[in-house]
């Protein structure tokens, strides 16, 4: 039986951008084999749900809109068809299809009337980004839908939109005919690599934390001792490895640092290199950046409680936690938050609030503690350090997710309670294991 390949989208250009193996993965890969979108691309997904549904009720209050994706994809090139030829101002979540593959605009608004269109009409497409800037990627989507509509219905349209997530409502449009080289060699790329039937292989890169294929790819990368485990070395510099022989990061200890540098490593480079090699070697996460190695000496791990957190966020009402775990050493601790009528909430803890610095998971947990300590009358203001976002910033390795049970299981195969005094502990963990990584260099 042949192996079914996937129809072009629009996200597989910004796909190829950012990685080929990941647009190659959603050509040819099997959809069973993908993971759920982790909690942080989840938030983000929501946060453009929200731009999305904004932005059609202040601009397109009564637009004609397509039924939903779960909708028979015929029906669906049906309505967008009828609704070109009575000439709708605007169509939400239209659907064209052609042999090459298949687009759902955000929005198509109506340019005029065209002759030599099927339809009668002609219309712009229009994308609608939550990022602050207009990236290349944004571009080649919207080439390939005003393409698609093109070839479909023999329009005529040479500019497209964009609807930025930004305070300024007015939309951005640009002229697709400044970008129809660059189209035109992308989408040939594309195209090839759609052509091709081995992969072109996987590389550790900060996306891969939440792309959808990283169940695939990781365990791959983890068992061949992936040269891209270092963080030091592009895609080019792993290729001119390769054609030196170096095919995993153990080939690296023996490269010479002469060597290192004719591939275009600079000496703070090679450094960075051989101390991330000595970390892979004792089994500790690399880090893309230098840091003292006493950052997180006498840090004792932090975590609050929250009853039911998820129906508080459902409900839209406001986190309250009622507890607060901590840990310094292996001794684990319990502080009662206290609350009365018209008065902030109250911990009574000298010894917490004397420590120098606190550990927490994320920006949820410091945002509550950090309410307490405002009104809190200690004389001495410990430090909050968020280790959630140092491993997402500085930490390289080939975690499937960033939640904290994601990190553990990395770390020691284990599983745990996101909640209470299990996730304190597994915070404290979580020190520990940087705070290895810290102290080991070639100069330890």
């Amino acid at each position: 039986m042949a192996k079914t390949i996937h129809p072009t989208v629009g996200h597989h250009f910004g796909d190829f951008l950012m990685c080929k193996q990941k647009a190659w993965m959603h050509y040819h890969g099997d959809p069973r084999k993908k993971m759920p979108p982790p909690i942080n691309l989840r938030v983000m997904q929501a946060e453009g749900q929200r731009l999305e549904t904004a932005i059609y009720k202040s601009r397109y209050e009564g637009a004609y809109k397509v039924p939903g994706i779960a909708t028979d994809r015929r029906l669906r090139l049906e309505k967008t068809k009828e609704a070109m030829q009575r000439g709708e101002p605007a169509i939400l979540q239209g659907y064209v299809e052609t042999p090459l593959g298949n687009g759902t605009p955000d929005v198509m608004e109506l340019v005029g009337l065209d002759p030599g269109s099927s339809v009668g009409h002609a219309y712009r497409v229009g994308e609608i980004k939550r990022s602050q800037t207009l990236m290349t990627a944004h571009i080649m989507q919207v080439s390939w839908y005003t393409e698609l509509l093109e070839q479909t219905y023999n329009q005529k349209v040479t500019e497209g939109f964009f609807l930025l997530g930004t305070r300024n409502t007015q939309p951005h449009t640009e002229n697709l005919q400044d970008h129809v080289a660059d189209y035109k060699i992308l989408k040939s790329a594309l195209f090839e690599l759609r052509d091709t039937t081995a992969a072109p292989g996987a590389h550790l890169i900060p996306a891969c934390t939440s792309c959808d294929w990283r169940g695939v790819c990781m365990p791959n990368l983890i068992d061949t001792h992936h040269i891209s485990l270092l963080p030091t070395l592009t895609p080019n510099h792993v290729a001119s490895l390769h054609s030196l022989g170096h095919n995993n990061w153990q080939d690296i200890k023996q490269t010479s640092d002469p060597t290192l540098l004719e591939i275009g490593l600079s000496p703070f480079d090679i450094e960075m290199l051989r101390d991330n090699l000595k970390r892979l070697h004792n089994g500790l996460p690399p880090l893309k950046h230098q840091f003292r190695k006493d950052l997180l000496a006498e840090s004792v791990a932090v975590s609050m409680n929250f009853p039911n957190i998820s129906t508080a966020r459902k409900d839209k009402k406001d986190l309250r936690p009622t507890s607060i775990y901590w840990y310094a050493g292996v001794e684990p601790h319990t502080i009662k938050i206290l609350y009365s009528a018209n008065a902030p909430p109250q911990i009574n803890s000298d010894e917490l609030l004397s420590k120098s610095l606190l550990v927490f998971f994320g920006g949820t947990d410091i945002s509550a503690f950090t309410t307490i300590l405002k009104h809190s009358h200690h004389n001495t203001r410990p430090k909050l350090f968020d280790i959630f976002q140092f491993i997402d910033q500085n930490v390289h390795a080939p975690i499937p997710g960033l939640e904290l049970r994601n990190i553990i299981q990395y770390i020691n195969k284990q599983d745990i309670d996101q909640t209470g005094q299990q996730r304190a502990w597994a915070i404290n963990q979580v020190i520990s294991w940087i705070s290895a990584s810290l102290l080991c260099s070639q100069t330890s």
